[in-house]
């Protein structure tokens, strides 16, 4: 038979077991519950840069659809372009011009009274692209902020400057 002594030890090996298997327990599942958390973080962190991916992403996405539009409707001004610079340069400069294209444009752009449209709303109407189609006209865009259009004008240098001469005009939409 088993004394007292004998079985009063046992229930103290047998608690003592039972309250380290407790504390292991509870620092394992505190181990695990920390994991969890820092994994939780991490998660919440990936999410993040992925949402910030996905903004950049859209952008992206639309400056490649404003580029496209753009390519688009630089190759349809090329289109009204029958000639290469070099070719029509060489034209423009046996009437006596040295300059360069752009120099046409930039004397054309100084040149707003030529616009016959009037603005609106306090806008000033003004030259928006200039295109030079031949050594004789330039296709050139007007707006005032509000109302745009388009204009068909003749040049011709005279040896001092450029004469400039209004074909046609019109705003969209009139």
């Amino acid at each position: 038979m088993l004394t007292l002594k004998t079985k009063l030890k046992e229930h103290r090996i047998c608690i003592f077991s039972l309250v380290l298997i407790l504390i292991f327990s509870f620092f394992l599942i505190r181990h695990y519950n920390n994991r969890c958390n820092s994994f939780e973080k991490a998660i919440a962190g990936t999410e993040r840069e992925v949402s910030k991916w996905k903004e950049r992403e859209n952008i992206l996405d639309k400056e490649i659809e404003c580029l496209k539009n753009k390519l688009s409707e630089q190759q349809v001004a090329e289109t009204l372009l029958p000639k290469s610079n070099e070719i029509l340069i060489h034209e423009i400069r046996q009437s006596g011009f040295n300059g360069e294209i752009k120099d046409i444009i930039t004397d054309l752009e100084k040149h707003t009274e030529l616009i016959p449209d009037k603005a609106i709303l306090g806008g000033t109407m003004k030259f928006g692209d200039i295109h030079v189609i031949s050594d004789r006209w330039v296709m050139a865009y007007i707006e005032d902020g509000h109302i745009d259009g388009y204009m068909l004008l003749c040049y011709k240098w005279d040896g001092k400057g450029f004469i400039w001469k209004v074909i046609d005009s019109y705003i969209v939409g009139e």
